[in-house]
Protein backbone atom coordinates (compact mmCIF):
# COMPACT_ATOMS: atom_id res chain seq x y z
CA UNK A 1 0.00 0.00 0.00
CA UNK A 2 3.04 2.25 0.82
CA UNK A 3 4.22 2.08 -2.86
CA UNK A 4 0.95 3.07 -4.31
CA UNK A 5 0.91 5.95 -1.92
CA UNK A 6 4.03 7.02 -2.90
CA UNK A 7 3.17 6.94 -6.69
CA UNK A 8 0.12 8.78 -6.21
CA UNK A 9 2.19 11.30 -4.85
CA UNK A 10 4.30 11.79 -6.98
CA UNK A 11 2.19 11.80 -10.45
CA UNK A 12 -0.68 13.85 -8.99
CA UNK A 13 -2.93 11.15 -10.07
CA UNK A 14 -5.13 8.02 -8.06
CA UNK A 15 -3.91 4.51 -8.57
CA UNK A 16 -5.49 0.87 -7.63
CA UNK A 17 -3.24 -2.74 -7.48
CA UNK A 18 -4.27 -5.73 -9.44
CA UNK A 19 -3.12 -8.56 -7.93
CA UNK A 20 -4.02 -12.01 -10.34
CA UNK A 21 -5.20 -15.32 -7.95
CA UNK A 22 -4.61 -18.49 -9.90
CA UNK A 23 -5.30 -20.89 -7.04
CA UNK A 24 -8.29 -19.77 -5.24
CA UNK A 25 -9.75 -16.63 -3.99
CA UNK A 26 -7.99 -14.97 -1.01
CA UNK A 27 -10.06 -14.58 2.10
CA UNK A 28 -11.45 -10.27 2.77
CA UNK A 29 -14.20 -8.24 1.45
CA UNK A 30 -15.75 -9.85 -1.72
CA UNK A 31 -17.50 -7.63 -4.46
CA UNK A 32 -21.05 -7.27 -3.07
CA UNK A 33 -22.69 -8.07 -7.01
CA UNK A 34 -21.54 -8.85 -10.59
CA UNK A 35 -19.02 -6.36 -11.81
CA UNK A 36 -17.35 -5.56 -15.01
CA UNK A 37 -13.76 -4.99 -14.32
CA UNK A 38 -13.33 -1.76 -15.21
CA UNK A 39 -16.36 -0.57 -12.41
CA UNK A 40 -13.82 -2.82 -10.08
CA UNK A 41 -11.27 -0.68 -11.33
CA UNK A 42 -13.31 2.31 -10.28
CA UNK A 43 -14.43 1.49 -7.04
CA UNK A 44 -11.63 -0.05 -6.47
CA UNK A 45 -10.14 3.71 -5.59
CA UNK A 46 -11.95 4.25 -2.63
CA UNK A 47 -12.12 0.34 -0.92
CA UNK A 48 -10.02 -2.56 -1.62
CA UNK A 49 -12.09 -5.48 -2.28
CA UNK A 50 -12.05 -9.44 -4.04
CA UNK A 51 -13.49 -10.02 -7.43
CA UNK A 52 -13.96 -13.94 -7.26
CA UNK A 53 -14.06 -14.80 -11.05
CA UNK A 54 -18.29 -15.88 -10.59
CA UNK A 55 -18.44 -12.46 -10.08
CA UNK A 56 -16.52 -10.98 -13.36
CA UNK A 57 -19.47 -9.98 -15.54
CA UNK A 58 -18.35 -8.70 -18.48
CA UNK A 59 -17.77 -11.10 -21.56
CA UNK A 60 -14.75 -8.43 -22.67
CA UNK A 61 -12.94 -9.12 -19.12
CA UNK A 62 -14.09 -13.08 -18.70
CA UNK A 63 -11.89 -13.29 -22.23
CA UNK A 64 -9.17 -11.46 -20.95
CA UNK A 65 -8.95 -13.37 -17.45
CA UNK A 66 -8.95 -16.70 -19.42
CA UNK A 67 -12.32 -17.06 -18.14
CA UNK A 68 -14.51 -19.72 -20.04
CA UNK A 69 -18.67 -19.72 -19.84
CA UNK A 70 -18.85 -16.54 -22.75
CA UNK A 71 -19.58 -17.01 -26.42
CA UNK A 72 -17.06 -15.11 -28.44
CA UNK A 73 -19.36 -14.91 -31.72
CA UNK A 74 -22.03 -12.75 -28.80
CA UNK A 75 -18.70 -10.92 -27.97
CA UNK A 76 -17.92 -10.20 -31.33
CA UNK A 77 -21.50 -9.38 -32.20
CA UNK A 78 -21.85 -7.01 -29.22
CA UNK A 79 -18.69 -5.23 -30.03
CA UNK A 80 -19.39 -4.37 -33.45
CA UNK A 81 -22.95 -2.98 -32.22
CA UNK A 82 -21.38 -0.61 -29.95
CA UNK A 83 -18.35 0.55 -32.00
CA UNK A 84 -19.78 0.29 -35.94
CA UNK A 85 -16.48 -1.80 -36.24
CA UNK A 86 -17.49 -4.79 -38.61
CA UNK A 87 -17.57 -8.16 -36.89
CA UNK A 88 -14.87 -9.39 -39.15
CA UNK A 89 -12.38 -6.89 -37.69
CA UNK A 90 -13.47 -6.89 -34.21
CA UNK A 91 -12.66 -10.92 -34.20
CA UNK A 92 -9.13 -9.53 -35.64
CA UNK A 93 -8.58 -7.03 -33.07
CA UNK A 94 -10.02 -9.83 -30.58
CA UNK A 95 -7.12 -12.25 -31.55
CA UNK A 96 -4.87 -9.37 -30.88
CA UNK A 97 -5.89 -8.78 -27.67
CA UNK A 98 -4.00 -9.56 -24.56
CA UNK A 99 -5.27 -13.02 -22.34
CA UNK A 100 -4.08 -14.83 -19.51
CA UNK A 101 -2.70 -18.04 -20.03
CA UNK A 102 -4.81 -19.68 -17.41
CA UNK A 103 -7.80 -18.92 -15.98
CA UNK A 104 -8.05 -16.57 -12.51
CA UNK A 105 -9.67 -17.66 -9.37
CA UNK A 106 -10.85 -13.77 -8.31
CA UNK A 107 -8.58 -10.71 -8.82
CA UNK A 108 -7.96 -8.46 -5.60
CA UNK A 109 -8.03 -4.63 -6.18
CA UNK A 110 -7.29 -1.50 -4.11
CA UNK A 111 -4.76 -0.21 -2.36
CA UNK A 112 -2.66 -3.37 -1.74
CA UNK A 113 0.65 -4.41 -0.97
CA UNK A 114 2.75 -6.26 -3.51
CA UNK A 115 0.18 -6.03 -6.56
CA UNK A 116 0.94 -7.45 -9.79
CA UNK A 117 0.00 -4.41 -11.46
CA UNK A 118 -1.25 -0.93 -11.10
CA UNK A 119 -3.39 1.30 -13.10
CA UNK A 120 -4.49 4.80 -13.40
CA UNK A 121 -6.84 6.99 -15.07
CA UNK A 122 -4.76 9.76 -16.24
CA UNK A 123 -5.01 13.19 -18.04
CA UNK A 124 -2.36 13.96 -20.98
CA UNK A 125 -0.30 16.29 -18.61
CA UNK A 126 0.34 13.54 -16.02
CA UNK A 127 0.78 10.54 -18.77
CA UNK A 128 3.85 13.74 -20.52
CA UNK A 129 5.29 13.53 -17.20
CA UNK A 130 5.09 9.39 -16.41
CA UNK A 131 6.66 9.06 -20.01
CA UNK A 132 9.22 11.68 -19.01
CA UNK A 133 10.44 9.86 -16.25
CA UNK A 134 10.41 6.13 -18.00
CA UNK A 135 12.81 8.30 -20.98
CA UNK A 136 14.99 10.04 -18.46
CA UNK A 137 15.99 5.74 -16.89
CA UNK A 138 15.84 4.35 -20.49
CA UNK A 139 16.19 7.05 -22.78
CA UNK A 140 14.77 6.77 -26.59
CA UNK A 141 10.92 6.55 -26.67
CA UNK A 142 7.92 4.29 -25.81
CA UNK A 143 6.28 2.80 -28.05
CA UNK A 144 2.69 2.28 -27.57
CA UNK A 145 0.65 -0.62 -28.87
CA UNK A 146 -3.03 1.41 -28.92
CA UNK A 147 -6.72 0.05 -28.93
CA UNK A 148 -9.56 1.02 -28.01
CA UNK A 149 -11.15 -2.40 -27.32
CA UNK A 150 -11.22 -3.85 -24.30
CA UNK A 151 -8.74 -0.70 -22.44
CA UNK A 152 -8.93 -1.37 -18.63
CA UNK A 153 -8.90 -5.20 -19.08
CA UNK A 154 -7.05 -7.12 -21.91
CA UNK A 155 -5.70 -3.66 -22.97
CA UNK A 156 -4.45 -1.93 -19.89
CA UNK A 157 -3.75 -4.40 -16.75
CA UNK A 158 -3.40 -8.15 -18.48
CA UNK A 159 -1.63 -6.96 -20.93
CA UNK A 160 0.69 -4.58 -18.48
CA UNK A 161 1.35 -8.27 -16.75
CA UNK A 162 1.98 -10.26 -19.88
CA UNK A 163 4.32 -8.00 -21.42
CA UNK A 164 5.77 -5.97 -18.40
CA UNK A 165 5.43 -2.61 -19.67
CA UNK A 166 3.81 0.14 -19.68
CA UNK A 167 0.72 -0.04 -21.30
CA UNK A 168 -1.41 3.23 -22.85
CA UNK A 169 -4.87 2.93 -23.88
CA UNK A 170 -7.94 5.57 -25.29
CA UNK A 171 -11.12 3.71 -23.70
CA UNK A 172 -13.27 2.16 -24.94
CA UNK A 173 -16.99 2.53 -25.05
CA UNK A 174 -17.93 0.20 -21.55
CA UNK A 175 -15.10 1.29 -19.62
CA UNK A 176 -16.53 5.25 -20.59
CA UNK A 177 -20.05 4.05 -19.64
CA UNK A 178 -19.21 1.86 -16.64
CA UNK A 179 -16.02 2.39 -15.44
CA UNK A 180 -16.20 6.30 -14.88
CA UNK A 181 -13.35 7.11 -17.11
CA UNK A 182 -13.54 11.05 -17.93
CA UNK A 183 -13.48 12.27 -21.53
CA UNK A 184 -10.21 13.99 -21.12
CA UNK A 185 -8.52 10.89 -19.06
CA UNK A 186 -6.36 7.86 -20.34
CA UNK A 187 -5.50 4.56 -19.23
CA UNK A 188 -2.05 3.73 -17.84
CA UNK A 189 -1.00 0.83 -16.60
CA UNK A 190 1.85 -1.20 -15.79
CA UNK A 191 3.58 -3.64 -13.86
CA UNK A 192 3.92 -2.95 -9.88
CA UNK A 193 7.81 -3.54 -10.20
CA UNK A 194 8.35 -1.04 -13.17
CA UNK A 195 6.19 1.81 -11.10
CA UNK A 196 8.80 1.47 -8.02
CA UNK A 197 11.43 1.98 -10.37
CA UNK A 198 9.98 4.96 -12.43
CA UNK A 199 8.74 6.28 -8.75
CA UNK A 200 10.75 4.84 -5.99
CA UNK A 201 9.63 5.60 -2.23
CA UNK A 202 12.41 7.43 -1.60
CA UNK A 203 12.10 9.76 -4.67
CA UNK A 204 9.12 11.17 -2.69
CA UNK A 205 11.12 12.42 -0.14
CA UNK A 206 13.28 14.23 -2.01
CA UNK A 207 11.10 15.82 -5.65
CA UNK A 208 8.36 17.88 -5.63
CA UNK A 209 5.37 15.28 -7.27
CA UNK A 210 5.69 16.27 -11.34
CA UNK A 211 1.95 17.74 -11.60
CA UNK A 212 2.23 19.80 -8.66
CA UNK A 213 5.98 21.19 -10.16
CA UNK A 214 4.02 22.16 -13.33
CA UNK A 215 1.28 24.35 -12.12
CA UNK A 216 -1.76 25.24 -13.29
CA UNK A 217 -5.12 23.01 -12.77
CA UNK A 218 -3.26 20.03 -12.00
CA UNK A 219 -1.18 21.24 -9.17
CA UNK A 220 -4.09 19.94 -6.63
CA UNK A 221 -5.28 17.05 -9.36
CA UNK A 222 -5.50 14.24 -7.39
CA UNK A 223 -9.45 12.86 -8.67
CA UNK A 224 -9.34 9.30 -10.57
Amino acid sequence: MKGIRSLEAQTGRQWTGVAFHFDRAPTGALASRPTRFCEAITESYARSFVLPEELVMCPGARRSLGLSRFSVDDLIREMSTKTGVPPDRVGQILDNTARLDAPIAAVTVGKIDSPDVVVSYVRPRSAMNLVRRWQEIHGGNLRADLSTFMAVCGNGAVKAYKLGGICVSFGCPDSREYGRVGDDEMIIAMPYGLATLLFPEDRADTEEQPCRAAGGKYAQDTGP
